[in-house]
């Protein structure tokens, strides 16, 4: 039921770099509206997220049960144009 990717759309500069980032709590909103639930604790991060681009992403199910799905952040089209 865990989809293997899901997107993320945040405000980005003209190099990439994030508007801010994206955490654990944004990843586990993401997944809940495929009627799975998933709290931030349940969502392993290597590092924050603050530039646009892919993302591998630890989802624990259950203690000993886990999945690796990828997290694609991509620019939001009605970004700022310095």
């Amino acid at each position: 039921k865990v989809p293997n990717t899901i997107n993320i759309i945040r405000e980005a500069s003209e190099q990439g770099a994030l508007f801010g980032s994206v955490t654990t709590r944004d990843i586990a909103k993401e997944l809940k509206i495929d009627d799975i639930e998933v709290s931030a604790k349940d969502v392993i991060l290597k590092s924050v997220i603050k530039n646009v681009g892919e993302f591998q992403v630890k989802i624990v199910l259950h203690p000993e049960v886990y999945k690796e799905i990828n997290v694609k952040v991509e620019k939001s089209e009605e970004s700022p144009k310095n």
